[in-house]
């Protein structure tokens, strides 16, 4: 597993991220699943598939799934994360959740077996057995918008005249999308918080505007930015936050500010600096080729180390 998708499994696991991304990115606002009616799953599942003579196993992991308590049913919900377009996603998404409904399968037999119920053979599980709903969103953060198939039928390889015959006898399996990276203002607005921040940092070109308000309170969040955006600034940054600090809530315009003026002073500093070893010239006469005054230097390197010892 690559750092880019370490970071962004951390940041999905988040409980109110979590929440969130299933309440607005599918639920259409909805608050169907709550902070506190959700708890983490084992991600590894397995499928399996008998045949006369042989018998395969297939492992799954998903990336983040947790049980959520919507108030009237217990439902699984997984996140599956990608940095790149998926061609075969509907069929990827679809084993995935058939391993979820294969886990529960094994435990009521195992629940069966503990408790002396016999299962006459041939029927696979005591009649009127009712399983938990299986719901997986795919979280993309590439950077081209999502082009790939978003159900079965676009996967069929079936002449577009004649799709709607075969179609018709033929289960379609979609999957939901949350191409992070080509969201609309209208869309991002409707978010809050970590995630909010998120999908504004994630824009090659961030509206200040729109941050304006927004309080972070994740580390995760800026691990998650800094890595997938390759930038280590936002990463060095919140390495500088104590946890007290966090737990009030970071001001991402205030952070901004902070990190933009931490580069200006570094590449003041360096600059200088190098102007003296190249040249083999004294700090003030390097500051007046690099048309800066000895006093704008040294508060510079004190912002730096400060920043840097934090």
């Amino acid at each position: 597993m690559g750092r880019i998708d370490v970071a962004t499994k951390r940041f999905v696991n988040i409980s109110d991220v979590f929440a969130q991304l299933f309440n607005v990115g599918l639920f259409q606002g909805d608050i169907v699943v709550r902070e506190d009616g959700l708890t983490d799953m084992n991600s590894l599942e397995d499928i399996r598939l008998e045949r006369h003579t042989d018998r395969q196993v297939f492992e799954r992991i998903r990336d983040v799934k947790k049980i959520s308590d919507v108030g009237f049913a217990l439902v699984v919900l997984g996140i599956e994360d990608q940095e790149t377009v998926h061609y075969y996603m509907p069929v990827r998404a679809m084993m995935y959740d058939a391993a979820s409904y294969e886990t529960q399968y094994k435990q009521m037999i195992e629940e069966c077996e503990q408790k002396g119920i016999s299962i006459p053979y041939g029927t696979g599980v005591p009649k009127g057995t009712q399983v938990m709903p299986v719901i997986t969103l795919v979280f993309y953060t590439g950077k081209k918008p999502w082009d790939g198939p978003r159900d079965l039928f676009d996967l069929l390889k079936i002449p577009e005249e004649n799709k709607h015959i075969l179609q018709k006898y033929t289960n379609n399996y979609h999957i939901h999308v949350i191409d992070a990276r080509h969201m609309s203002d209208e869309e991002i607005n409707q978010y809050t918080g970590d995630l909010k921040a998120f999908f504004i940092m994630l824009r090659d070109y961030y509206d200040e505007e729109m941050l304006r308000g927004i309080v972070a309170r994740h580390r995760e969040t800026w691990y998650a930015i800094s890595d997938i955006k390759g930038d280590v600034r936002y990463r060095e940054y919140i390495k500088t936050v104590d946890e007290r600090t966090l737990t009030g809530g970071v001001d991402m315009c205030e952070t901004l500010d902070y990190i933009e003026e931490r580069g200006d002073a570094k590449r003041l500093v360096q600059s200088v600096e190098a102007i003296m070893r190249n040249f083999n010239i004294d700090l003030e006469t390097a500051c007046k080729g690099n048309d800066t005054t000895v006093e704008e230097y040294q508060k510079a390197k004190r912002f730096v180390e400060n920043f840097e010892n934090k």
